[in-house]
């Protein structure tokens, strides 16, 4: 297509693959710290995944569609830790209100993404 105009990163198709890139090497990195421990100074990988998630995804969400595997696969594994922490956490916890907030922040960037590889995945096998 080329260029369509400068109204966001979408109008350039450089720009487009520019962005793909970008989030391409962010999952790289963030699956590299999702499962990393915490110890008394440090907070968990997952942790860490899901405030970057919540610095750059959230309010952008013409970008939950270009999210890849190892950006999905990070994400994931940081709500399924998020989850296990709100199943063992009392409400009445420091913590919950913000684990409980993280943990939607992920839902609603996946939600889409994981909609969409369902929508592929039937059409694939009605294709076959």
């Amino acid at each position: 297509m080329g260029f369509m105009g400068l109204d966001n990163w979408v109008g350039s198709d450089n720009a487009a693959d520019l962005m793909c890139n970008v989030l391409s090497k962010l999952g790289q990195m963030l699956l590299d710290r999702v499962e990393e421990a915490d110890n008394c100074y440090n907070t968990q990988g997952w942790i860490d995944v899901a405030l970057i998630a919540e610095a750059l995804l959230i309010n952008n969400p013409e970008l939950f569609m270009h999210i890849d595997d190892e950006l999905r696969n990070a994400l994931s594994i940081a709500r399924k830790y998020s989850k296990q922490m709100l199943d063992n956490m009392s409400v009445e916890e420091e913590l919950y209100r913000d684990i409980q907030r993280m943990y939607n922040n992920l839902n609603t960037i996946l939600k889409p993404v994981d909609e969409y590889i369902l929508e592929e995945r039937k059409y694939l096998k009605t294709n076959e």
